[in-house]
């Protein structure tokens, strides 16, 4: 079975310094030490460590570890957000994500208008584009409020949104970080259940949390990081069936 993605001995690179503050601390380094720091050398921190992975159709992978460990940078390399500094990713199927709740939207736009952008990004057909923004609308459940700027939206009606989006779109792949946890119990039910209907229908789900009972429930994978680098890629069965999973979660 080929996988959606792969990637192959990846490596991801931070700047600890924007370019202004490193100038300004070399400056100061030079002045004190008579010049033995290289205003050239490149202060960064290693946030990934030559990882490797394969996701496939159907599998729930769970991205597991301490703050810091990498989960996001990982996140972020299957969104398309990073470019590995070293090795490669290997992309055969359409991808969209979930990183933070504002993530491609326009806080002065309306939901509806946001809907509207996003069938634009996402090259849906114009004669496709007004089942879309209905389907959005009916899924996220915001009545009244899809004409309402979505700087006036709280974080879970925000979710709502974005999560509709999602997966009314066209996709083979869905990333998701922590941001699930700020889902009303009635919105986090349903979440679940798109969950499962994805996997059912060969889609695969990304997803990082600390909420132990939703991995264990839901995923057929657990990727366990720490300071970077990958622990474990452990196989496993999901633990609950889909109602004991929703159970849990509230």
């Amino acid at each position: 079975m080929e996988p959606f993605i792969s990637l192959k001995n990846v490596s991801i690179d931070y700047p600890i310094l924007g370019r202004s503050e490193r100038m300004l601390r070399h400056t100061l380094m030079n002045t004190l030490l008579g010049g033995k720091i290289s205003a050239g050398k490149k202060l960064e921190i290693r946030a990934l460590q030559q990882i490797n992975l394969e996701i496939f159709p159907g599998e729930v992978i769970g991205l597991v570890g301490p703050n810091g460990s990498g989960k996001s940078t990982l996140l972020g390399v299957l969104a398309g957000v990073f470019k590995p500094t070293e090795g490669e990713m290997i992309q055969t199927r359409r991808v969209i994500s979930l990183l933070t709740l504002d993530m491609g939207m326009f806080a002065e736009a309306t939901g509806l208008e946001n809907a509207a952008i996003m069938a634009t990004i996402r090259q849906i057909p114009r004669g496709m584009k007004k089942k879309f923004i209905k389907d959005v609308s009916d899924i996220s459940g915001l009545n009244s409020y899809m004409k309402m700027p979505i700087r006036t939206y709280s974080s879970g009606m925000r979710l709502r949104l974005a999560f509709a989006m999602a997966i009314s779109i066209d996709t083979d792949v869905i990333i998701l970080d922590e941001i699930i946890s700020v889902a009303d119990e009635e919105f986090k039910n349903y979440m679940i259940r798109c969950i499962v209907n994805l996997t059912m229908n060969k889609k695969s789900l990304v997803i990082a949390s600390h909420t132990k009972q939703l991995i264990d429930g839901l995923c057929h994978r657990i990727i366990h990081l720490n300071n970077g680098t990958l622990i474990s890629n452990e196989r496993v069965i999901p633990q609950n069936s889909l109602s004991e999973s929703i159970e849990l979660m509230n």
